[in-house]
């Protein structure tokens, strides 16, 4: 299987049913392409690795999945052989074989779960690089709506409800999703371009309750709780768009309207500049993944980055305390 995204082409070679699970995330953000030549290729072995004495023996700590959440931190070793990288993963007890002549990456898991998992993980991770390289481009904490063939990107922080906000104009303003928390955004000529980039929805109790569409999915243990009850409850749920009723997505889009989110209920920095600045992802950052050992031009990053920063000056800011306000306020943006 072949997937294109922004000038970047990946092969994915493995069992149909590992690959038919990978797709339903993949395919609402990745074109199936088998044109132009592939930058790498990534191979699913649904088996063990055999030969993990030097890696443990000899291997470096390494961070594959950096987070301030412990239930997603993941760490594991890594050993470098001649062109080749092995890494082994502690968490999901996958091993990683790289081979930088060919940049083929096999990565083996005898648990068909964790090896799809880590399988959208290490493509995620790579094409990122690539895009990187090759467009002038910058991946934001933000989602991104449409309607009429504009763009609207929602940028903020923890707790500045973009996820509800953007659920809330896609299933009752008619806008279609582009992107969910992350989206690339890209300059193409005098456009900026935004990208949808494959995500999960990460929902809590408390934001199932929201949407008629999403009331079902609540597990029935909970189906007994109050409003306030589902609210102390932290734990979050992933689903897919369809699986919460989104059946539209829309790969691309150009930038019309960009939208900083502050919720005046929580005490964070309200600097608008600041919260751009913020919530932009560079090479610094905790969760940038470096565990391939790709090279990459850092300050060619930056420099990018501050181009399309120029180039993003044009905002608004919406400031709210309850989501209806919110609503209200973008809506008077867009007309």
């Amino acid at each position: 299987m072949y997937y294109s995204y922004l000038n970047v082409i990946c092969e994915i070679i493995g069992d149909h049913d590992i690959l038919k699970e990978m797709n339903k995330l993949l395919s609402d953000y990745f074109y199936q392409d088998e044109t132009g030549k592939k930058d790498f290729s990534v191979e699913l072995i649904d088996k063990n690795y055999t030969d993990l004495n030097d890696v443990l023996q000899y291997g470096k700590e390494i961070i594959i999945h950096n987070s301030k959440k412990p239930e997603v931190h993941e760490i594991g070793f890594k050993y470098d052989n001649g062109m080749t990288r092995t890494i082994f993963n502690k968490t999901t007890k996958s091993v990683y074989f790289i081979n930088y002549f060919d940049n083929h990456i096999s990565i083996y898991n005898k648990d068909k779960e964790k090896l799809c998992k880590d399988g959208i993980r290490v493509v995620r991770d790579i094409i990122k690089i690539y895009v990187e390289k090759k467009n002038c481009s910058a991946l934001l904490h933000a989602a991104t709506i449409e309607k009429n063939g504009e763009g609207i990107l929602l940028l903020g922080g923890k707790g500045s409800g973009k996820t509800t906000i953007s659920l809330k104009m896609i299933f009752d303003e008619g806008f279609n999703e582009v992107s969910r928390d992350r989206t690339f955004i890209v300059k193409n000529g005098n456009d900026l371009e935004l990208w949808g980039w494959p995500n999960y929805y990460n929902l809590t109790l408390r934001s199932l309750t929201n949407f008629k569409h999403t009331m079902k999915l609540i597990p029935k243990k909970f189906s007994n709780f109050s409003y306030d009850e589902l609210q102390n409850i932290s734990k979050k749920y992933q689903f897919l768009a369809k699986e919460i009723g989104i059946d539209k997505t829309v790969r691309k889009v150009n930038l019309s309207k960009f939208i900083i989110l502050v919720n005046k209920n929580v005490k964070n920095n309200s600097n608008p500049n600041d919260i751009l600045a913020q919530n932009w992802y560079t090479p610094n950052d905790l969760n940038y993944p470096d565990w391939m050992g790709f090279e990459r031009n850092k300050q060619q990053l930056f420099s990018n980055s501050k181009l399309l920063f120029d180039n993003l000056t044009n905002f608004d800011v919406v400031e709210w305390y309850t989501i209806e306000e919110a609503i209200e306020k973008i809506n008077l943006i867009l007309k």
